[in-house]
């Protein structure tokens, strides 16, 4: 019994050297140190980051991106212009206490002796309209108003169109002191933004400074020639591109650099039917400004 005990044992211990043999035929053991770091170390393989393409969804959202900015950008254009109102009827109420028409003696013969003329008169608001309309007013334009009255012009200018700012130029003070109390009561009613500046100033055009301006009107019918190329100077020293609205032709014209753009009649409050003549002139060659001596 000891015997067949003794055989299976002997057995077992060859069968388990036998696998021991077959495993290290298969995988030997590491001859040195280095072998064996190198056999135990895990290696990893990193490949690089493969960029992924835009999915519809991320180009959508692009594109909604750009919308948004384009409609903004046009928002921004139209940005000043008051809430719709009726402007003509806002201006009828406004007005219908105010004749500007008479004005004391001694501010006739000031006007009259600084080349202006005392007449009064108006152009109609859809006259005024159509000027604008043609020039192609933006918010970056700046407006004078020369011989502003009683400011009809530079109030409908500012709530119809979207200039940066409109300025009113007048003489006379009692007109001077209509335009105040018109520009009183749209305040009053908020319609006149500070981002917007509406200004009317009392003194004499052809001494004052038109600061930036790219739009000028001046109802000029009766003007002396004297005045207008007066006028006609301090215009070829403003910015290329100025619009210049004149109801008389302004004389020599392309030597102060104005280019005549436009002629046609249109609607006064004192002409008939066939309208009066209006001349637009585009200031394609300023002068440049001489160097002061030191």
């Amino acid at each position: 019994m000891q015997l067949r005990v003794s055989v299976f044992s002997s057995i077992a211990t060859l069968l388990a050297l036998s696998v021991l043999i077959c495993v290290h035929a298969s995988n030997p053991m590491p001859a040195t140190r280095e072998e064996w770091e190198e056999s135990t170390t895990t290696t990893y393989e990193i490949t690089p980051a493969t960029k992924t393409k835009k999915t519809s969804s991320t180009t959508k959202t692009k594109k909604n991106k750009k919308e948004k900015v384009k409609k903004e950008k046009k928002q921004k254009a139209k940005k000043g212009v008051p809430a719709a109102v009726d402007t003509r009827q806002l201006m009828a109420d406004m007005y219908q206490h105010i004749n500007a028409f008479g004005i004391p003696e001694h501010e006739t013969k000031l006007i009259e002796e600084r080349g202006g003329a005392p007449t009064y008169g108006e152009i109609k608001p859809e006259s005024l309209a159509t000027i604008f309309n043609d020039i192609g007013v933006t918010n970056k334009d700046v407006f004078y108003d020369l011989g502003s009255g009683s400011g009809k012009t530079v109030i409908q200018a500012y709530l119809e169109f979207p200039f940066k700012k409109v300025v009113g130029v007048e003489l006379s003070e009692k007109r001077y002191n209509y335009a105040l109390e018109v520009l009183q009561v749209l305040r009053q009613r908020d319609l006149v933004d500070p981002a917007r500046p509406i200004e009317f100033i009392l003194g004499d055009f052809a001494e004052v400074p038109f600061d930036g301006a790219t739009v000028i009107y001046m109802c000029s019918t009766c003007y002396s020639n004297e005045l207008m190329e007066k006028l006609a100077e301090k215009f070829s020293h403003l910015k290329k591109g100025l619009h210049v609205v004149s109801l008389k032709q302004i004389p020599n014209h392309a030597s102060y650099g104005l280019e005549l753009v436009k002629e046609y009649r249109l609607p006064m409050t004192w002409s008939g039917p066939e309208g009066s003549p209006v001349s637009i002139y585009k200031l394609t060659k300023p002068k440049k400004a001489k160097k002061k001596r030191a």
